[in-house]
This record gives structure tokens, sequence and C-alpha cells, in this order.
């Protein structure tokens, strides 16, 4: 959580405790599915979420990951039906508002739509990066920057990215089996070892592979 986010919860927390429901979520539970009516808000007060898409054949685009002191489905206060799904990662502690209580506090206090059209500038900026990336850079550009962001130091003075080929896949936009054929020529190169829910980074990878 950045300190701007950290800022906000703890600005509003009150505001939204009083008026919201707080409640925990099991991980991998569907907090909200695309299309459905939007009319609720969200306040992430533990855990993290992914927002993603999925089209007709079940390919799934992760588009974001969020944590505590963030928000989602503030895109309420401008369309009627959800445009993207959100599950939790981990088991998550949220606090949920409906449509009327947050345009209530919208109108009530300046600051707080403030920091909502923030929070919309700040999405639309990171999906305009991920559509970029998607649109003009390849599979193994994605996947160089995905570790070099996602890969926490080790003892052994590794880094290690705790997450499955199939979670790496989504969030490049990727087939599971292109991940899967870049991850093991980097193996046989030396740069990574392949755990069943890891990727290791031993040494720099290659700019270009």
């Amino acid at each position: 959580m950045t300190a701007a986010d950290a800022a906000w919860l703890e600005q509003f927390r009150d505001a939204v405790l009083a008026k919201g429901q707080a409640r925990t979520y099991r991980a991998n539970t569907i907090i909200a599915q695309a299309g459905e009516p939007a009319e609720s808000m969200y306040w992430i007060l533990a855990g993290e979420l992914a927002a993603f898409v999925e089209d007709e054949q079940g390919r799934v685009l992760e588009l974001n990951r969020m944590r505590a002191g963030e928000c989602f489905g503030e895109l309420l206060l401008a369309s009627t039906v959800r445009t993207a799904s959100v599950r939790t990662v981990t088991e998550c502690r949220l606090c949920r508002l409906g449509r009327r209580d947050v345009e209530a506090l919208v109108l009530a206090d300046p600051a707080f739509a403030l920091e909502i059209i923030r929070v919309l500038a700040r999405r639309l900026a990171a999906l305009t990066q991920t559509v970029q990336e998607i649109a003009l850079a390849g599979v193994y550009s994605r996947l160089h920057r995905f570790l070099a962001e996602n890969a926490a130091p080790g003892p052994d003075g590794s880094r290690v990215a705790g997450v499955s080929q199939q979670d790496i896949a989504d969030r490049l936009g990727a087939s599971k089996s292109m991940v899967n054929r870049l991850l093991k020529d980097l193996q046989e190169g030396g740069y990574v070892d392949i755990g069943r829910r890891a990727v290791i980074v031993r040494k720099p990878l290659p700019p270009r592979w």
C-alpha cells in the first residue's frame, strides 16, 4: 500500500465504515461479475484482489491487483453494469457501500469526490499501459517486466515470484503454454528455476529472448 493509499483509507475510514457493511471473504471468491448491475463500491481493509475480464472461450486477462487501502467499483458513478470481474486472491476484509451511499458521500464531501477522480485517473493510466504492452510488446518483454516487478528478494540472493504459471499467463494476457515454454527456455539457460507455484530468478534476465 502506498502512502497515498494509506492516507486515502485513513481520511475516509470513519465515513465509509459508518455507512458500509464490512465482512471477510475467503480466497478465490468472486466479489463482482462483469455484466451484472453495478450497485455497490468496495473498500479493501485487508487482503489482495484481482480485477479481470474473460471472453466466451474462457480466456482470462488480468487487469490489475488491488490491496489494502484501495477501492473498486467506482465506475458505478458512470455505468449501471460491471465492466470487469473481481476475485479475492487471498482472504480479504472488505467494506461495501451501496450506490446511494456512495453518491451521497460524493455530493457531501468535495475531498471524497476528488479522491474518486484520482482513483479513476490512476486506473486509466494503468489500463493504458497494460493495453500498450499487450498491443506493442511481445510476451517475453511482458514476462521480463512482470518478474522484475513481482519477484521478491530470496535468502540466497535470488528473487522469488510466488505465483503459478497460470497466474502469470492471466496477468500477461498470454497462454499458459507460451509462458511455460519461455520459462523452460530460461531455466535451460540458468536464469530461473521453476517451482510448483513459484519462479526463482537466479540471475538478471536478458533484455531480449
